[in-house]
């Protein structure tokens, strides 16, 4: 039996999920079993009404009626009627049945099978397409990998970003309520990215914080970047900083005097010869320059500082004073049940882009500073 949506065509946001229950394909109605019903107990605790929401899935109907529907009665060896392997398959597979198959793959040498998943997206492409709302949100990593391509829910919720599917329209992925049935802990940062979503909902574009940053900069660049870090403590802000050490050594360290403007001084660089972004006497000016900074008595603040002033102790030298304010151990007082990594605390506190996932050598080196 299909599914149908449920909500106003004109609304505060749209949620879709993956597929169908037993509860849901009984009734017709989406999201009326258990998880359906945690998922409005969260959304009323965000201070959103369900009956201001448009609910629908990717699949219309449960995987295994849907394969049966399309193959005949098949040996059910999966014991899971909702679980989408029915409708997976390998690469090969997918290729044989069109050939000019090219969806990403929903995790590692898993393909949504084009024969079930083609079909589906468009359906979903042409009924969305008809419902006038600021905001999408994506309810688990398969509704994520349908608006977006990317399906890896746990390092893309929380941020907003461009649905490929529907260009233009914003989302917003978190959690799936079925997921927080199995994983309890999680349910106050679904509450917290449905708050999130509330205040998305106002407005149809994505808005980014404004910065400046400073990057591959010169000596008098430095020397001229001081009279902002001064002028940043006169108007009574803290002077955040940062380094970077994957490689066991120092390979930038970044400034910013105010949360508009920061400078990122790098010392490692894989393109000059010798590795090092400066000359060995600029170098020395340098660690002097950051030295006489950061040892004043100003009032500082950092992520995990105290790795941080670890680091610039034993390798340069330096003895960070004023060291007043710690962003992680601030969240972790507040919040001591939330993680406490810099990339968590982004997604919740910020309207940043999902940053930690732009590096393209991440997972290929082993990280030294750890934000836990």
């Amino acid at each position: 039996m299909k599914v149908s949506p449920t909500g106003p065509l004109h609304c505060l946001m749209a949620l879709i999920g993956e597929a169908p229950g037993a509860e849901e394909e009984q009734i017709g109605v989406p999201f009326v079993g258990a998880s359906g019903q945690e998922l409005t107990r969260m959304l009323s605790e965000a201070g959103i009404e369900r009956k201001h929401c448009y609910l629908t899935n990717l699949f219309d109907t449960r995987p295994a009626t849907l394969r049966a529907e399309a193959e005949g009665p098949f040996f059910d060896s999966l014991g899971n009627p909702n679980s989408l392997d029915h409708l997976s398959a390998n690469k090969k597979e997918c290729l044989s049945y069109a050939p000019d198959y090219q969806l990403p793959p929903l995790s590692s040498g898993k393909y949504l099978h084009p024969r079930y998943v083609i079909p589906a997206l468009g359906r979903l492409q042409r009924e969305v397409s008809g419902v006038q709302t600021n905001l999408l949100v994506a309810l688990g990593g398969t509704a994520l990998w349908a608006l977006t391509g990317h399906a890896q829910i746990t390092k893309f919720r929380g941020y907003t970003t461009t649905s490929t599917l529907l260009p233009v329209r914003k989302v917003l992925p978190t959690f799936h309520p079925a997921a927080i049935l199995r994983s309890w802990e999680d349910r106050v940062v679904m509450v917290m990215d449905l708050l999130k979503g509330k205040r998305e909902s106002a407005f149809p574009e994505i808005r980014r914080p404004e910065r400046r940053i400073w990057l591959l900069p010169t000596i008098p660049d430095l020397i001229d970047f001081e009279r902002h870090i001064q002028r940043g403590w006169d108007e009574g802000c803290l002077l955040s900083f940062d380094i970077e050490n994957p490689r066991g050594f120092i390979d930038c360290i970044s400034l910013a005097p105010r949360t508009d403007l920061s400078l990122v001084v790098p010392f490692y660089d894989p393109r000059r010869e010798g590795k090092s972004y400066w000359t060995e006497e600029e170098e020395r000016f340098v660690v002097r320059w950051l030295k006489r900074i950061l040892e004043t008595p100003k009032p500082k603040v950092g992520q995990n500082g105290l790795f941080d002033i670890q680091v610039l102790l034993s390798e340069w030298g330096i003895r960070v004073r004023g060291y007043q304010e710690d962003t992680m151990i601030a969240h972790h007082a507040l919040y001591p049940e939330l993680q406490k990594s810099l990339g968590f605390m982004g997604s919740v506190w910020t309207d940043e882009i999902a940053w930690k996932q732009l590096n393209p050598r991440r997972g290929r080196m082993k990280m030294e500073k750890r934000d836990e």
